[in-house]
């Protein structure tokens, strides 16, 4: 019995890791304090992305505005 709990406990810690749309985890067992983990480098510029938008200032606030716009409300030409 030890050994199904064992295998049970093992499953559901690597389904816990979590698993994104079309991407998995790799590495460690998530729940260890030196854990690692491998990320494609799509999603790692995907990151470095966003890391760097949320750094300038108001571009937050920015972003969440244009969110809640609505399409009819939107300018075919933004005037950059």
């Amino acid at each position: 019995m030890t050994q199904h709990y064992q295998h049970q406990t093992q499953e559901a810690s690597i389904q816990s890791c979590g698993r994104g749309k079309g991407h998995t985890r790799s590495g460690s067992d998530c729940r260890q304090e030196k854990s690692a983990v491998l990320i494609s480098e799509e999603d790692w510029r995907a990151i470095e992305e966003t890391l760097y938008l949320a750094s300038i200032p108001g571009m937050r606030e920015s972003i969440k505005k244009g969110l809640k716009t609505p399409v009819e409300k939107c300018e075919e030409d933004p005037g950059w």
